[in-house]
């Protein structure tokens, strides 16, 4: 706004979990921004859709990459 940088939004994990690492590494590219988590522990194998880890925990630090698009 003007010349002041004005927060516009919140990127986070789903369920974030201490330790996760979550924004150890991240890229811009456009609209897409990609965050990652190199000691997630999901054992989810396919893309989720903000479900979180709750649903495949197990996978000791397997790590996880976070994808957010922005709309409009």
């Amino acid at each position: 706004t003007g010349n002041t940088w004005v927060q516009e939004a919140y990127l986070k994990a789903a369920e974030p979990i201490t330790n996760d690492q979550f924004g150890f590494s991240s890229a811009i590219s456009a609209d897409t921004v990609v965050v990652g988590a190199y000691l997630e522990d999901s054992s989810q194998s396919g893309v989720i859709n903000g479900s979180g880890e709750s649903s495949g925990a197990g996978a000791t630090d397997s790590g996880a990459v976070y994808v957010f698009k922005r709309n409009g």
